[in-house]
């Protein structure tokens, strides 16, 4: 499979928020305000890449040659996460945009989104550069998915919703036609549209 397949994929049809309901994760502060969203995206999605890269090597080398593959969770979790944690406290550490950035990178450590994509990447079968790639795309997707979805609640709000159906509800209903929309979007035509 090519890259752009890869991408294209991660960021529609394997969307971590309807494939893993990853919605209701907790986003970076930084994504409502305007300012700060360039550098939250970019720190979750540099977690999103180290955590993939991590999590298909430890898969690959470690785990399936010694027939350990029920514990990629725990792996995960000792591995990833405590190395990740220990990486984002050291550059939160300092002072400056480059602190700034690994303060936000160290509050999705933890952050469903990037086990979801993660998780994901790690269980195509892909290289560790085709995986690096998916997993910074599944973060891509998750943001959109979310940037979209707060879009959509925030015109909602104007409009005359009966109560019942106002925040959470609203919110699995507008994901769930989210979710049909992109389900076209299938490995068939990605292949004939990338090759």
């Amino acid at each position: 499979m090519s890259y752009l397949a890869i991408v294209f994929t991660f960021v529609f049809a394997g969307n971590v928020l309807f494939g893993y309901g990853a919605g209701t994760c907790a986003g970076p502060a930084g994504m409502r305000a305007t300012s700060g969203r360039l550098a939250a995206f970019s720190a979750m999605a540099s977690v999103g890449l180290v955590a993939t890269v991590l999590h298909v090597a430890i898969l690959r080398y470690a785990l399936y040659p010694l027939g350990l593959e029920a514990l990629e969770p725990l792996s995960y979790v000792l591995i990833v996460v405590i190395l990740l944690y220990a990486l984002t406290s050291a550059l939160a550490s300092g002072v400056g945009p480059l602190a700034e950035a690994g303060r936000v990178a160290r509050e999705q450590v933890l952050s469903c989104v990037v086990y979801a994509a993660a998780l994901s990447a790690a269980r195509k079968g892909f290289s560790v550069a085709e995986a690096a790639a998916a997993g910074v795309a599944a973060v891509a997707g998750w943001w959109c998915a979310v940037v979209l979805l707060d879009r959509i609640l925030d015109r909602l709000e104007l409009e005359d919703v009966p109560p019942a159906l106002r925040g959470q509800p609203l919110r699995f209903l507008s994901a769930g036609l989210m979710a049909m929309a992109v389900s076209g979007v299938d490995r068939i035509l990605i292949s004939r549209l990338a090759g």
